[in-house]
């Protein structure tokens, strides 16, 4: 359990790194074709193939990144969709983990 913990946090911190937009621009950046970015999300996705939130994180970003490239969707909206469930998985994994400590409260 302490491996997936830490595969997620590594997995998260790298998508706030992808997704983030730098203070003070106009224009927000596509990651969705950046050599880089997509190394680093196969990566992962194969470094945990059992992982699910990091899977559907994953996918979620293959989806938002059609939808963005087929002009159904903006970058800005992609970014909301996807900070939106990244926050939410990690809100169920902190939860999770609070219960597995024995704590029920914050």
């Amino acid at each position: 359990m302490q491996m997936k913990t830490v595969s997620l946090f590594v997995f998260l911190v790298l998508a706030i790194i992808l997704f983030a937009t730098p203070a003070g621009t106009e224009e927000i950046e596509n990651f969705c074709h950046d050599p880089e970015a997509l190394a680093e999300w196969e990566a992962m996705n194969n470094k945990y193939p059992n992982d699910l939130n990091v899977q559907a994180l994953h996918a979620l970003r293959i989806g938002l990144c059609e939808k963005i490239d087929r002009g159904d969707i903006g970058v800005a909206d992609g970014i909301a969709i996807f900070e939106s469930m990244r926050q939410a998985v990690l809100s169920r994994v902190f939860k999770r983990q609070m219960r597995e400590k024995g704590g029920n409260s914050l």
